[in-house]
Formats: C-alpha cells, sequence, structure tokens
C-alpha cells in the first residue's frame, strides 16, 4: 500500500495534490510486485500511505515501504543489487541514470524495501528511514514525511520473498530530574496551565504538549528535564507520546 499519481507533468509543484492509494484486499495481496514495478515506473509514486490526497506531513498516515535514493558515484548499481539480494526488493532506475547531471555522470536508481511493519508515527518512520539511510549511503534530503518521486526506468532487480527491514521503536530521551530549579518557575508558563486542563481522551492533547515543550526550552529549561516537568504537571498523558514530541524539537 503506498501512493501514486498520474504522470501530467515535470513540475514537481503540481504534485501537492490528487494521489491516490495504491492497496489490495489482502496485506499479501498488496506486495504483489508487478502492481508495484508499474506504478513506480509509470507514475509519480509516493512510499507514504498519504490522507486526502494531499501531500503534506500532516497527512502522513503510515508507511510500508521504505525508499532509498541512489545518486551519487560512491554508489554503484552493481554493489546495491549484490546489497539488497536477500532483502524483497525492487531496483530501478531514474531518468538520470548515467547521464550528466551537475557536471557528474554516474548510476542514479531508487531502491524499495519494505519495513517489517505498517509504520503509522511519523517521528518513528523518520528515525528509522535516517537510519537506513545513513547505513546504505542515499540522499539524506528523502527523509521527509511527504516525499515523492517522479517514475523510475527500468527494473533492474527485484525480489519479492526476501528480508524485511526491522523497524525500531524512537529511543527514549535521556532525562534528568529537574536539579535546583524550582518548579514553580515554570506554572506561569501559558502552556503548561492550558496543558493542566487537557484530558489524555481529548484530541488535541498532542498540540498542549508541543507548546509546553516548546516554551520550557524558550525557559532555559534543559530538554532533557522536560519530561519531568510534563509528567509532574499533566497527569495521565503517556511517556511514548510525550517523548515523540521532545524528539521532534530536540534533535
Amino acid at each position: 500500500m503506498f501512493s501514486w499519481h498520474p504522470l501530467k507533468s515535470t513540475d514537481a509543484s503540481k504534485f501537492a495534490r490528487g494521489f491516490k492509494i495504491l492497496e489490495a484486499d489482502t496485506f499479501d495481496d498488496s506486495w504483489r510486485m508487478e502492481y508495484i514495478e508499474r506504478a513506480i515506473t509509470k507514475h509519480c509514486w509516493s512510499p507514504i500511505i498519504i490522507k486526502g490526497g494531499h501531500r503534506l506531513e500532516k497527512n502522513f498516515l503510515g508507511s510500508y515501504i521504505c525508499a532509498l535514493d541512489f545518486d551519487a558515484p560512491y554508489t554503484p548499481l552493481d554493489c546495491a543489487i549484490e546489497e539488497f539480494k536477500d532483502f524483497s526488493h525492487i531496483i530501478a532506475t531514474t531518468k538520470s541514470h548515467q547521464k550528466p547531471k551537475n557536471g557528474v555522470v554516474c548510476d542514479r536508481y531508487r531502491v524499495v524495501l519494505w519495513w517489517e511493519r505498517l509504520i503509522t508515527d511519523l517521528a518513528e518512520y523518520k528515525f528509522n528511514l535516517s537510519k537506513q539511510i545513513d547505513n546504505y549511503y542515499s540522499d539524506k534530503a528523502c527523509k521527509d514525511g511527504a516525499r515523492f518521486f517522479f517514475p523510475c526506468v527500468d527494473i533492474v532487480s527485484s525480489n519479492g520473498n526476501g528480508k524485511l527491514v526491522p523497524v525500531d521503536a524512537l529511543p527514549l530521551v535521556k532525562h534528568h530530574a529537574v536539579s535546583g530549579v524550582p518548579l514553580k518557575a515554570y506554572s506561569k508558563v501559558k502552556s503548561t496551565r492550558s496543558l493542566m486542563n487537557v484530558k489524555p481522551a481529548q484530541t488535541h492533547r498532542n498540540d498542549a504538549v508541543y507548546g509546553l515543550v516548546k516554551d520550557l526550552i524558550a525557559a532555559n529549561l534543559d530538554p532533557r528535564a522536560c519530561l519531568d516537568v510534563i509528567k509532574i504537571r499533566a497527569n495521565g498523558l503517556p511517556d511514548e507520546e510525550i517523548n515523540t514530541v521532545i524528539y521532534h524539537l530536540t534533535k
């Protein structure tokens, strides 16, 4: 399951809206290689399931696919074919493959891999994708939660029955107790007061936590201590939820 858009232009700005989700009736069917190979060579595509077809990070619904983009001379295509042969994968060249680009001629291609499970948290997606980008030296710019690609050209390797890419949970932010700083000093922070009135079941609690963390950092509180403060001020908010917000603001 991923998103696609008919190729109607070479202008990237024309592809903000109108993405459709390619899906099948069962989990296994959604990975049928012929569907995906056809989609990534005939259409613009995104490894992300996009809400409402509007390509914005806030519309990130999830991702089954780890997509890596290679366009540097130190990542030759034959090495990638060998590297990913044991993974479920598709490797396909791009239109700039072995053509001059910024004065450089080299192999240019994309690798489609599959996560071991659906990732539905944007921060977790970026964290795991960044790890794979660093592991394989692919393009670091291609890790946002609204990324799309123009069609690939030729499929050079594929395997539908290989290994999946492991998904690691977001690391907990290391934190220390608020030492020597009276908590009452933070009682004047506006978002702290508003957060105290937000019950865990309410829909805007993430926004409240986000505002609070920003205010605490602006008040020169060590970011590592933010978790302690929020836990004291807002009973019932899960640590994992708080850590996700802190990770966004302190990475």
